[in-house]
């Protein structure tokens, strides 16, 4: 189980429409029925370009009889979002929200008390499906990952849910197909750079597929550098320095520790990330184990949601090891670290010797370079 830096942006599954690369006018016509229709009620159309943020577009009234429209270009590269909105009851509304993604003609969306409908062109249609297949992935594992999550088996979690990854990219591939020049095929791009695991290999034959629009994201290449960092901190390579503080806020670096003629397993973790605090018990288990055989660990508190939380939890976990302390993203953009737990296992020269996202697998590579 880990925590992605990059969540994804599909926008918790609500009904979506984006602009793709075409241009001309589209046009919205907008349906609230019966049963959740009341005075007051407006629609807003707003875009979300996934860097800038979301940006008001348009409000207008919606009528009587439920309806109301939106007339735009679709020459964005973004997400346009159309929800209900109540100066009165905020909250009532607050979960009718449809995304789309623009093209040439029109998009039709009805809302209901029980569901969000949204019919336009082939791009929406497209991106519907790929939503539809990648829910499927999930749902249809469900009776296992609940068997799983009450075990508390850490291992079993891990694979389950690289299975689920792997089918995840696969779909993202087809999708790619007849997708690399909209906002579908930059979904699939982000997310499937997003996966640890991916290499510089596949990064670059992915980036070979898509658009050179999609090429130019930000995001994408955000991702792609971090990709490149990951490999340039790949299993085989020298380990890369970095600094931080120790707990009474005294300057340390990374190789106050490595390359200093002991193994050392680095622990990548944040205070929030509930799948590094289920790891931690085992990895100071093995650390304990192996610590006579000259195993040092080191933890790298890192992505803090608010300053003092890391330290907090150092003293309230009891660590009794070394742990530095890293404001900001030098740590993790030096390994190319995109999701926590990270366990990177450097040999007694300072090279990397294992590289591991969760810790599944981490006894076991451990005993190769240590013994049992």
């Amino acid at each position: 189980m880990k925590y992605s830096r990059f969540l994804s942006v599909a926008l918790a599954g609500a009904a979506v429409i984006m602009t793709s690369s075409c241009t001309g006018s589209f046009k919205v016509n907008g349906k609230v029925a019966e049963d959740l229709y009341q005075d007051g009620l407006k629609a807003g159309l707003y875009i979300e370009d996934l860097t800038e943020g979301v940006e008001l577009v348009e409000s207008v009234d919606v009528k009587e009889n439920g309806t109301f429209s939106f007339k735009g270009k679709a020459d964005k590269f973004g997400a346009y979002l159309v929800s209900l909105e109540s100066d009165e009851v905020q909250d009532t509304y607050s979960q009718y929200a449809a995304l789309f993604i623009a093209e040439k003609g029109t998009v039709n969306i009805t809302f209901s008390e029980d569901a969000i409908d949204v019919k336009g062109g082939k791009a929406t249609d497209a991106f519907n499906q790929l939503q539809d297949a990648l829910s499927n992935t999930m749902n249809s594992r469900m009776d296992e990952y609940n068997e799983i999550f009450m075990s508390g088996d850490q291992a079993k979690y891990d694979s389950l849910m690289r299975a689920v990854t792997d089918e995840q990219i696969s779909i993202y591939n087809m999708a790619l197909d007849s997708n690399s020049d909209n906002f579908v095929g930059l979904i699939a791009t982000l997310d499937m750079l997003s996966d640890p695991n991916i290499s510089l290999d596949q990064a670059e034959s992915l980036l070979s597929k898509v658009s050179k629009k999609i090429q130019s994201n930000a995001l994408v290449n955000q991702l792609y550098k971090s990709v490149l960092a990951s490999s340039n901190a790949s299993v085989g390579q020298d380990f890369i320095d970095f600094g931080g503080l120790d707990y009474n806020g005294k300057n340390v670096r990374l190789s106050d520790y490595v390359g200093k003629g002991k193994y050392v397993l680095a622990d990548f973790w944040a205070s929030w990330c509930g799948p590094c605090m289920a790891a931690l018990p085992n990895v100071a288990a093995l650390y304990e184990k192996y610590a006579d055989k000259g195993l040092q660990l080191v933890g790298v508190n890192v992505w803090e949601r608010k300053e003092g939380d890391g330290q907090a939890c150092y003293k309230e976990k009891n660590m009794t090891w070394p742990v530095m302390f890293v404001p900001g993203e030098d740590a993790t953009n030096s390994y190319g670290i995109s999701a926590i737990p990270t366990l990177i296992l450097f040999g007694p020269d300072g090279t990397i010797l294992e590289k591991l996202t969760g810790e599944a697998g981490l006894a076991q590579a451990i005993a190769k370079h240590l013994g049992e």
